[in-house]
Parts: structure tokens; C-alpha cells; sequence
């Protein structure tokens, strides 16, 4: 095992700052919208349109909406007896978490010229779940104005625009790891304490001695056994902290002091990585995914990096790493005119990538569809720049907008593996 010699506390200042949650992102979305009558069956019409899905999007994060136009009986389900009141709704589609906190949410209706006729009609609900949608409040009347009006402009253009404020705390990768942020000396010197005696005396772990004294000793195996038992011990020694806590601190802590000083290059990170999935060590396996995604965001990362760290996600199932890296392709794509000639481009760079990856990987399968793989990532890439193409993206705190997806925020130190070069 290895000693606690300059290893970085397992309290990094990782989450968001004070600052940073007090600080909002505004994005806004325009819908250039033809409003229609659609059949509800009976012989009955409805106003009824869906706006394409748009992405809110920064620091690689994106939750993904859609705007809705609909007579009130049909979000109500009142398929019978067809009303003329009419609402805007807004619906959350897709996102890295089941619940997103808003700070505000307001919609403007304007005319096919831009003239605003309805301005900032609010949308109250704070928080939101996956899947569920809110319609704009108003009052009686202005809700009876609004009707008139969106059925005055059926089969005409009108303009729908969102304004949509969150906060920059849910827009950081790492918010969606354990958090480790909390004051433990006592939690954290008894996780130690448990390696050193370990690493003292192996035969206190049970069956830890089979292992270690095999023809050809399973790393892994034994990485697995140890930080199992582990976790047992300080459950049992350490009752009076919640054991979820006690797991991810242990996670954390092994992964960086017993897993990461064996790793110099790629290749022994992509051995760590295989070996942890080939044995179900799900806590450590995502403090690999957890340490990837904060080198990338302290390094001054090359897109070819993040391309490789893009497939790396998507081949070994990284849900944070593959979002935050897609977000930032995308965002890089979109500020350009020949996008589709760059996707042909990056489709034959990462085929070279996805073999190279296959080649630093010791349990390959000999027939991986590179092809297909790649394929399936770009796809996405394209989906998803389509949906983040038409949204603006400002800091509350000023008026200057910003089109990266990257976060100049301090982030703590890791320990050392180059994966930005």
C-alpha cells in the first residue's frame, strides 16, 4: 500500500464555492413557430406545436428542453369538449440529474416582427423533475388576451422566447460525484489507519493471503478484497457517520493512495480502469471517472484529448466523463460554418483513436466494431450541437456573454498522470 506522503487531502474544495452558487447562468432560446390546429379526435381541432429540443449547456454539462404549445384541454387530458385557452409550456427532457433547481423561467411571445406582446410571463416552479412540464402563469385576463391571440395567428409565424436562469453549481462536472467536501479528520485517519494495518499485516483481511500467494496473484482481485473489507471495518468502527459517506471517503481515499501511484502513462490507466469494471468495484470504478474529468478540467486540454476521453467514456460507460466531453466537442463545433465537413473529419480521427485505446487495453476483444462505436459517438455529437446552436448563454453577475463550455474556476490539485498531452 502506499504511504500518505504528499497525497492530496481527500477534501479538495471539489463542489462549488459560496461564490459560485451564488452566481447564475442565463440562457435563452427563440422559437420561430407556426402555429397549428391539430385533430384531437371527434371531429375536434387543436392548437398543438412542440418546438425542437434545445440544450442548455456550459463546462461540458447540458440539460436538454422543449417548449410546447397546447390548448389547455389537452394538457389537462380533456379530450372531450374542446377549449380555446391556450398556454405555453415548458418541459425538462433530459439532464445529468432526476432534479434541477431553477432560479427563474420566464417566456415573451412576439409577433412574426419581433414585437413583444406578451413580455416575461413567469413560470413560478423553482424545482423541476426529469420528464415534467409547467406552464407560463398569468393572470385570468391576461391568460383570455393570450388565447385571443394565439388563435388569431393560427397558420401564421409568431416568436416564442425562454429566458431561463440556473444555478452555475449545476453546470460543474464534478457535482454529480460523491461529494467529499465536509470536515472528516476523524474518518479520514481511521481510512488510513485501516491500509497501514493492512499494509503491516495482510492476513487481517480474510482470504487475502489466497491471493496474495497464487501462481499469478489477480491485482485487482486483491484491490477488490481489500477495499471490500474495508469498508466493513470502518462501517463497524465508524458508526456515527452515515455509511454512504464512509464508502466515498474510502473510495476516494484508496483510489488515490493505492490505485493511482501504480499509474504513469494512459496504458496503466486504462489497465486500472479495465480491471476495476472486470471486477465490479463500482465506488473506485467511478473515482477513475471522477479523476479524468477534473485533469481535464485543470489542464489547458487539446480537442484530439478530448476526443480520446470521449470514446474512453462511451466504451467503459462513463455517464459524466462522456457528457461533459461532448458538451465541449460540441461547443467547439457550433462556432463554425462547415460543420458538417469537421464531424467527417473528426468520425476518421476518432476511428484512429478507438485503436490506439484497443491497443493500451489488455483485455481487449479482438472483434470490437471500432466503427460502430464511433459511429454511434458522433451521431450524438451532432445531436447534441444541433440542440445547443440556437441558445445564448450570459453570467447573471454580468452582461457579457460567453459561448464556452469551459470553467476558468480554480480547480484543487490531482495526482499526476498526463492526459493532456
Amino acid at each position: 500500500m502506499a504511504e500518505h506522503n504528499g497525497v492530496t487531502s481527500c477534501y479538495d474544495q471539489q463542489s462549488a464555492s459560496c461564490s459560485e452558487r451564488d452566481v447564475g447562468l442565463n440562457f435563452q432560446y427563440e422559437w420561430l413557430v407556426k402555429v397549428c390546429k391539430r385533430p384531437i379526435g371527434n371531429g375536434e381541432y387543436a392548437i398543438l406545436n412542440v418546438s425542437p429540443a434545445f440544450s442548455t449547456a456550459y463546462n461540458g454539462i447540458q440539460f436538454t428542453w422543449t417548449l410546447r404549445l397546447n390548448a389547455d384541454c389537452l394538457a389537462h387530458d380533456y379530450l372531450s369538449g374542446c377549449s380555446n385557452t391556450v398556454n405555453v409550456f415548458l418541459y425538462y427532457k433530459d439532464g445529468p440529474a432526476q432534479d434541477v433547481s431553477m432560479l427563474d423561467t420566464k417566456i415573451t411571445v412576439m409577433d412574426k416582427k419581433g414585437n413583444v406582446v406578451f413580455p416575461n410571463l413567469k413560470i413560478p416552479e423553482s424545482e423541476w423533475t426529469l420528464g415534467s412540464g409547467w406552464p407560463a402563469v398569468t393572470t385570468d385576463e391576461e391568460h383570455h388576451l393570450l388565447s385571443v391571440f394565439l388563435n388569431d395567428n393560427v397558420d401564421s409565424l409568431i416568436r416564442i422566447a425562454v429566458n431561463i436562469s440556473m444555478p452555475a453549481a449545476v453546470f460543474s462536472p464534478l457535482h454529480y460525484f460523491p461529494q467529499l467536501d465536509n470536515a472528516c479528520t476523524r474518518l479520514e485517519d481511521a481510512c488510513r489507519k485501516y491500509l497501514c494495518d493492512v499494509e503491516a499485516q495482510p492476513s487481517i483481511v480474510p482470504n487475502l493471503d489466497l491471493l496474495l500467494n497464487s501462481d499469478k496473484p489477480d491485482v485487482f482481485a486483491i484491490h477488490r478484497l481489500v477495499f471490500m473489507d474495508g469498508c466493513v471495518q470502518l462501517k463497524s468502527k465508524m458508526k456515527s457517520y452515515d455509511k454512504k459517506k464512509i464508502y466515498n471517503v474510502f473510495a476516494h481515499m484508496y483510489f488515490t493512495e493505492c490505485l493511482m501511484p501504480s499509474v504513469i502513462g494512459f496504458s496503466d490507466f486504462i489497465r486500472v480502469i479495465e480491471g476495476l469494471r472486470f471486477h465490479n468495484v463500482t465506488g473506485l470504478f467511478r473515482e477513475a471517472e471522477r479523476f479524468i474529468c477534473r485533469k481535464l478540467l485543470t489542464c489547458n486540454t487539446d480537442a484530439g484529448t478530448v476526443k480520446k476521453m470521449l470514446l474512453l467514456a462511451e466504451r467503459y460507460q462513463m455517464p459524466v466523463l462522456k457528457m461533459m466531453c461532448a458538451g465541449i466537442l460540441a461547443d467547439h463545433i457550433i462556432e463554425y460554418t462547415d460543420s458538417a465537413k469537421r464531424f467527417d473529419v473528426m468520425t476518421k480521427e476518432m476511428k484512429l483513436i478507438a485503436k490506439q485505446i484497443d491497443l493500451d487495453d489488455a483485455f481487449s476483444d479482438a472483434n470490437r466494431n471500432y466503427d460502430l462505436l464511433v459511429e454511434s459517438v458522433v451521431e450524438d455529437l451532432k445531436l447534441l450541437a444541433k440542440r445547443m446552436r440556437r441558445v445564448s448563454v450570459s453570467r447573471s453577475s454580468s452582461s457579457t456573454s460567453t459561448k464556452s463550455s469551459r470553467s476558468s474556476s480554480p480547480v484543487p490539485q490531482s495526482p499526476a498522470l498526463n492526459i493532456c498531452q
